[in-house]
């Protein structure tokens, strides 16, 4: 199953915006621990404007589970949040993850 394409992108979004950026969000285990899935999924999907509203919302607060399916998870956690800030424009340098 693949994570890129809009349709997916936008069912994503949808799906954080009824979870994790909903108001009434609360920042316990779970929570946190959907927030790192959700990173995964849009840095996966390359959705990388909604990825980027995800590191601001767990303040470093990392699961290393989630992460751990793309490689390292203190690293992988830089990577999504250095590259989503690079495609959105917040940063220069390459665009695109060789991965």
């Amino acid at each position: 199953m693949s994570l890129e394409g809009p349709e997916v992108g936008t069912e994503l979004r949808e799906a954080a915006e009824r979870s994790i950026f909903h108001p009434d969000f609360v920042e316990d285990i779970d929570g946190l621990a959907a927030a790192n899935r959700f990173m995964v999924a849009f840095y996966g999907g390359h959705h990388y404007a909604d990825c980027h509203r995800v590191p601001m919302l767990l303040r470093g607060r990392y699961c290393s589970r989630p992460m751990a399916y793309l490689g390292n998870p203190g690293r992988m956690n830089r990577k999504a949040e250095i590259l989503t800030a690079r495609e959105m424009g917040l940063m220069k340098g390459p665009t695109r993850s060789r991965r």
